[in-house]
């Protein structure tokens, strides 16, 4: 009697890169660009909410407007309902932070 061995190799997910933060700031700053349609320094709720309907189509996803507020918030963290560079840039660290992302910068 012969014994058959299968072997199955899994396909592994692709691996992100991670970015530093001095590279993230750059990233922040050319979105930051796009996403002020206005071009008045600020980010709006309609703006803002613009970006994450055309992202989610982009990724066949539903918009979630309970989502979207929840980012809302933790982006506008002075709560004056428009976010500034600074407050996009912490919210990108934070996010790329928690989800492994963040690499160290390069002294």
């Amino acid at each position: 009697m012969k014994t058959i061995v299968i072997k199955i190799k899994m396909a592994k997910k692709p691996q992100q890169e991670k970015v530093s933060a001095s590279t993230l700031k750059e990233i922040v700053a050319q979105l930051f660009k796009v996403l002020d349609v206005n071009s008045d320094g600020k980010l709006d709720r309609d703006e803002m909410k613009t970006f994450f309907k055309n992202m989610s189509a982009t990724h066949n996803e539903s918009f979630n407007e309970s989502d979207f507020e929840k980012n809302w918030d933790a982006m506008d963290c002075d709560k004056n309902n428009d976010v500034d560079q600074d407050e996009l840039y912490n919210y990108m660290y934070l996010k790329a932070k928690a989800d492994g992302q963040l690499a160290e910068d390069e002294s």
